[in-house]
């Protein structure tokens, strides 16, 4: 396996989207060439494991033959059918998308006769658990025309509608609509079918290359992990031409089985067939062993979680995930709310609760530590409003856990917190990583490592808020949180909307926590977070500039979620990408927070506009211009994309449009636009900065030929010198309270 941090790209810890029900528009081809890069490295061809998985030879010898047997007499007319086709196309050079059509008939005859096959004596042995059925559309299959999810209650609210061309369906889930899209949470796996033989997962000329099925199989594959709770991997079927393979998805990659022949290996074509639909059980199809799903007619479906870490309490979730991560690879992040649960009663029992599930780095100091060391800091400082950790842990196959290191530098509740490295050592068990998930031999040091947190502080999404009070004082408090923190050499390096929410009662809530900080998984503690690089000089102060630093077990090269990366970050990020092996690494600093917060503020603006757009079909021209401004400013998958866009400042300019000037006047008050417009300012200073530096990097590094402006002339642009500030921003925003 390809040993690499729990990172969205081999040098980077990020997440491609991991907003709370955050709108998810993308194009085809951007999907596809995100996807390509993110595959890179992670492809895993010829695995004889895949077989291993799919338990191939628990299959009854007998069964099979006399399938094999059978199947060349009763589908006789649907193989002729379906290899005519498969040859009519490919001599004409055809093979797009849409001609797969042709396959599906026939296929569904030969999959339906595999499924239903039986043998007397074999029947309860291999009773069909799952069947292999043609998606319903409303629209095509061509990923080109998707739409979106449109239900803004639901976490997966703008998630692409994509179909695959079969779904892999539990014959028992009564949540399964027969006349409708069937949502990506209640598939068990898919299968794709292609007319070429070429469009398989790879060529021996280039083994590694990301053919079209293969980035296909991915993008649905995000979807179904980010979809379908507490999944930990997700299994395909691709036929190509008579040409099958299986794929196995999970967070570090993606292993290809060997490739047949239908036809000619029919045996072994009926055996996949029958392990995907009658053999594997749930947790062969993904399924997390640690939770079990409770169905009963009186209340919606929950699950249960076996005990995190040394609590002894097991846990039960509260309706859909309020938050779920769509990236492909990484730390899959997933949130849910939770109850306690009585196993001797059955019943739920406590507050409502927040329970964080997501994939860690063995190499990076567990979130349960980090938070349980935050927490620790609010305690003796009132004014540091964080989500109050309660339990969590690596994740075990028995439950509970062996408890995690305590970092070095956190104390008791009576000593100030101190600052310094920490250590943490991987314990033995059966802690689900994915080499376990692999069935290769666990090991200390193996990563991912499946990872949960349980914290009592509930909150509400920013986009909430009630007016315009409520959500100054919410940033207010994050404002004046981030700063002690920062104060304390604690930076949290991964500001997103999930991680800022409003308190839950408005109207009972302590002065300074009307929203506070979450999820202090990338973290950076200790020396260095607060830099003393602002002291005057002349009329100006010091620009930070971007430190090459040694990086550290605690500090990755660069954190944070892509769409609310720093500027600075997204280039550096970029660079390495085009010159493969600099290893750039950039010390994060209180300056790339404080620009990621401007950007949760901008998203607030957006989606409460979007809420309400979506409210009434009269503001339909209106909700169809944010959602196009939405979708370019937070709806990117390339790097270099989102930071072309940051450049011309789309997240806060959309409400100087003209045409959406009357909606904001009447829906957003006043002294908000005016924030927005001053934040507008400010990014484009600061974005004149950055260039200016570059342009003065660049003519300091020309040898031969000089600009004639220089040095008498000076360039255009604004004059002042700005840089991010904590005060800055708590003034900004304690003006919106003022009478």
């Amino acid at each position: 396996m390809d040993n690499r941090e729990d990172d969205e790209s081999s040098s980077f810890d990020v997440d491609e989207a991991r907003f709370t029900s955050g709108l998810y528009y993308t194009q085809h081809h951007a999907t596809y060439g995100a996807l390509r890069d993110e595959l890179r490295g992670r492809i895993e061809l010829e695995q004889t494991s895949v077989w291993d998985h799919l338990k191939l030879n628990a299959i009854d010898d007998e069964l099979v033959k006399e399938c094999s047997k059978q199947l060349q007499t009763t589908c006789k007319s649907n193989i002729l059918e379906l290899k005519q086709e498969i040859s009519y196309y490919q001599k004409h050079g055809l093979g797009k998308v849409e001609h797969e059509v042709v396959m599906v008939p026939p296929l569904i005859a030969i999959f339906d006769f595999i499924q239903e096959f039986t043998l007397p004596s074999l029947s309860e042995t291999h009773k069909t658990v799952r069947r292999l059925v043609r998606p319903f559309k409303s629209k095509t299959n061509n990923e080109e025309d998707a739409d979106y999810e449109d239900d803004a209650n639901q976490y997966s609210f703008g998630f692409p509608k994509v179909f695959p061309t079969f779904e892999l369906l539990n014959i028992e889930d009564k949540a399964a609509p027969v006349n409708e899209p069937r949502s990506w949470n209640i598939k068990d796996g898919f299968c794709i079918a292609r007319i070429k033989p070429l469009f398989g997962p790879s060529t021996p000329a280039n083994p590694n290359r990301n053919s079209e099925i293969l980035l296909q199989s991915a993008n649905y594959v995000r979807l179904h992990l980010s979809s379908r709770p507490f999944l930990l991997f997700s299994i395909g079927l691709l036929i190509y031409g008579t040409r099958f393979s299986v794929c196995i998805f999970d967070r570090a990659g993606v292993r290809i089985s060997l490739e047949h022949d239908m036809f000619l290996d029919t045996e072994i074509f009926i055996r996949v067939v029958r392990s995907l639909t009658c053999v594997l059980s749930a947790q062969d199809i993904g399924q997390d062993p640690t939770v079990r799903l409770v169905k009963t007619p009186s209340e919606p479906d929950f699950y249960i979680i076996k005990p995190i870490g040394e609590d002894k309490r097991s846990w039960c979730t509260i309706g859909s995930p309020i938050w779920s991560s769509l990236s492909l690879f990484g730390r899959g992040t997933i949130v849910w709310k939770v109850f306690e649960y009585n196993e001797e009663s059955n019943k739920k029992v406590g507050p409502t609760m927040i329970m964080k599930t997501a994939w860690r780095a063995a190499q990076r100091d567990a979130e349960a530590s980090l938070s349980r060391y935050v927490t620790a800091i609010a305690h003796q400082y009132p004014e540091v409003s964080v989500a109050e950790f309660v339990t969590g842990g690596d994740v075990y196959m028995e439950g509970g856990s062996p408890p995690d290191m305590i970092l070095a530098n956190e104390t008791s509740n009576d000593q100030e917190p101190d600052s310094g490295p920490s250590v943490s050592v991987m314990l033995r068990g059966t802690v689900i990583t994915v080499p376990y998930l692999r069935g290769a031999e666990v090991m200390e040091g193996d990563s991912p490592i499946l990872h949960r947190v349980i914290t009592s502080t509930v909150g509400r999404p920013l986009w909430e808020y009630k007016d315009e009070i409520e959500l100054a004082r919410g940033f207010i408090a994050i404002l004046k949180s981030h700063k002690k923190l920062c104060d304390l050499n604690v930076l949290h390096r991964d500001i997103s909307p999930g991680n800022i929410l409003l308190a839950e009662n408005p109207d009972n809530v302590q002065p300074g926590h009307e929203a506070f900080l979450s999820d202090f998984e990338l973290a950076r503690v200790g020396d260095g977070v607060v830099e003393s690089d602002d002291e005057c000089v002349g009329p100006q102060k010091k620009r930070r500039k971007i430190q090459q630093t040694e990086g550290t077990r605690l500090q990755a090269p660069i954190t944070g979620t892509l769409h609310f990366m720093a500027f600075d970050l997204l280039h550096v990020f970029i660079t390495e990408a085009r010159m493969p092996g600099s290893q750039i690494e950039i010390k994060q600093t209180i300056h790339h927070d404080l620009e990621s917060i401007v950007l949760v503020f901008a998203y607030t603006q957006f989606r409460k506009m979007i809420n309400i757009a979506s409210a009434s079909t009269k503001y339909e021209t209106e909700k169809k211009l944010i959602q196009e401004e939405f979708k370019k400013s937070f709806g990117l998958l390339r790097v270099r994309d989102i930071r072309d866009q940051r450049r011309l400042k789309t997240a806060l300019g959309w409400i100087h449009e003209k045409s959406l000037a009357s909606f904001n006047a009447n829906h957003m008050h006043k002294k908000l636009i005016e924030v927005m417009d001053v934040i507008f300012d400010w990014m484009e200073v600061l974005y004149w900065q950055r260039e200016e530096e570059e342009r003065k990097q660049r003519a300091a590094s020309r040898k031969f030929i000089q600009d004639p402006r220089q040095p008498t002339q000076k360039a255009v642009g604004p004059m002042e010198v700005l840089e991010l500030t904590h005060e800055l921003l708590i003034n900004l925003f304690e003006q919106v309270l003022e009478n």
